[in-house]
């Protein structure tokens, strides 16, 4: 069976995204897709290769065309798209991040208390005959044992200089006080690294809480100049205002990871894509940090299993049997494979020894100090009442029990605070502190999904459990950042860079190394990509801007300083 992909629609109402097509999805079946995406008649689309050329026949093959993953069909169509058509309904907690963190999705069906698992379709209604491993089988597609990826693919990132300091200073002059995303675009090495050159900002509108990214005109062109230069998207840059949590290893919150994991995941299974994230410390420096969203993770929000917390949100209590478990002493093994001190690992052995609600085993009390002075001093209240009262000596017997037993309650006594504190002494000796699980750092296991979390059902997994550590250095590579960038414009309510920005580039870079150096800045060459009469001399532009030996002749030359005006 061929590997499907996605593509991209764009007509007058937009660009749609059609998903499931493949090499051998012909164009009759990539307008019926669009149909039932958008409610378009089949037999009123055009398609073609570009906005202004030729009809693509019915029977055209899409890998004989050259269609591949995240290309791009222009549609020409009668009328307008339906607004009620929508895609097919997608898995529960599916949607997009939008301003306040939230995330937007269809909800699972209403199938009632009878299904198999609530979101499903009642086992009796599907009209065949099971066995046991096709009921084995149906369980554990909707099963998930969650464990954290040994490391993670992109074994290391290095950034441009110049760039990172570009998006730097444009936040810091916010005071951090904002969010706000960039494609990293370079190229991957054979050893599994990203090389981060340039960094483009789609456009966006960007609050203290979220970054909600816009409907991208220009996203077609950046994909060609960055074909022309040899590179391609390799990460996810983004800022956030300041957090601070001295438990946590990554500060990274949960609609962060479903962002990262979509993006991700449009990389492919096992790609190096990676997500740098830039905040402030409390004293104000510049913190960095690099990290990929595991398979499992990426998978899991995918297939709508997890949605991310919203801000403030109540998490939900554990499934049935998860009480049993908490009773239970961690594996030793459990704490080993996570070593404190080494990225999300020192976050996630902060849990391990102790159960999800903050408690202990009884077992842990016994033989500590602190329990065996409680222990004294419930025998000797013991032997005191027996000489009063038999009943009384009764009652200081359960609560020797209890102070023995690490503050476990024996009959209808309850435990002594000696006993408390010797739980509380037992727990800070046995159990290592680490973050409690919250909202803004936990993701929602959705029906009719299951998560094992360390030997545990779980109806929240922390999001430190799907994060991978990258470790991210900073190099200077061939592009420069000093041309205005359009999305910042924008933003501010200024008019987008022209022909004067141009001139004055040119005049602060040319004089001293040449206009092929002062040609090297991408957000530059993204500018010339967009005027008309230079579209056909990209190719040349490039090829002088990653060769020295190849410079550009005087009449190229002229035809740029020809838009530099002011």
């Amino acid at each position: 069976m061929a590997a499907t992909f996605l593509i991209r629609v764009r007509g007058k109402d937009g660009m749609w995204r059609v998903p499931g097509v493949s090499e051998a999805t012909t164009i009759a079946e990539v307008k019926t897709l669009v149909q039932d995406l958008k409610g378009v008649e089949a037999d009123t689309q055009t398609l073609s290769l570009d906005a202004k050329g030729d009809a693509l026949a019915d029977g055209d093959v899409l890998g004989d065309l050259g269609i591949g993953r995240g290309d791009i069909l222009f549609i020409r169509y009668d009328g307008t798209a339906a607004k009620a058509a929508a895609p097919a309904p997608a898995a529960p907690g599916a949607g997009v991040v939008i301003a306040g963190g939230e995330i937007v999705g269809s909800k699972a069906a209403d199938t009632g208390k009878a299904a198999f698992r609530p979101g499903m379709q009642a086992m009796r209604d599907i009209k065949r005959t099971w066995n046991w491993n096709e009921f084995m089988d149906l369980t554990r597609a909707h099963e998930f044992t969650v464990k954290q990826q040994a490391e993670a693919h992109c074994k290391k990132v290095s950034v441009d200089t110049e760039m990172m300091l570009s998006f730097v200073r444009y936040v810091q002059g916010k005071a951090f006080q904002t969010t706000r995303v960039a494609w990293l675009l370079g190229f991957f090495t054979e050893e599994g690294e990203a090389v981060a050159v340039a960094a483009y900002e789609p456009p966006q509108v960007a609050s203290v809480d979220a970054c909600e990214l816009l409907e991208d005109p220009r996203a077609e062109t950046v994909s060609a100049l960055a074909q022309l230069l040899g590179m391609e998207r390799v990460g996810m840059l983004y800022c956030h205002p300041p957090r601070h949590d001295p438990d946590r290893a990554f500060t990274v919150i949960a609609p962060e990871v479903v962002m990262a994991a979509r993006a991700q995941a449009e990389a492919g299974p096992g790609s190096p894509f990676v997500t740098v994230k830039v905040t402030a410390t409390e004293t104000g420096e510049v913190s960095t940090e690099a990290f990929q969203v595991s398979d499992q993770g990426c998978v899991m929000v995918d297939k709508g299993a997890v949605s991310a917390a919203k801000p403030g949100q109540e998490l939900p209590a554990a499934p049935a049997g998860a009480a049993d478990a908490e009773a239970s002493p961690p594996e030793p093994a459990a704490a080993a494979a996570a070593p404190a001190g080494t990225g999300v690992g020192r976050s996630i052995s902060g849990r391990v020894g102790r159960s999800m609600s903050g408690k202990v085993s009884s077992a842990a009390a016994p033989g500590t100090g602190a329990a065996a002075a409680a222990a004294e001093g419930g025998t000797g209240r013991k032997e005191e009442e027996e000489e009063e009262e038999e009943e009384d000596g009764d009652d200081g017997a359960g609560a020797a029990a209890a102070a023995g037993g690490g503050g476990a309650a024996s009959g209808a006594g309850a435990p002594s605070d000696a006993a408390s504190a010797a739980a509380g002494a037992a727990a800070g000796a046995e159990a290592p502190s680490g973050p409690a699980m919250d909202a803004a750092h936990s993701l929602i296991v959705n029906a009719p999904f299951h998560c094992i979390v360390e030997a545990k059902p779980a109806a929240a997994i922390d999001v430190s459990f799907v994060l991978a550590h990258v470790p991210i250095g900073q190099s200077t590579y061939f592009l420069h950042s000093a041309f205005p960038r359009a999305s910042r414009r924008a933003e501010a309510g200024e008019p987008a860079p022209g022909g004067g920005d141009l001139s004055r580039h040119l005049a602060a870079y040319s004089a001293p190394h040449g206009m092929e150096e002062a040609l090297r800045d991408f957000e530059l060459l993204l500018f010339l990509a967009e005027q008309p009469f230079l579209q056909g001399m990209m190719d040349t532009v490039a090829d002088a801007v990653l060769d020295p030996r190849a410079p550009l002749d005087e009449g190229h030359k002229e035809l740029i300083r020809a838009v530099a005006t002011d």
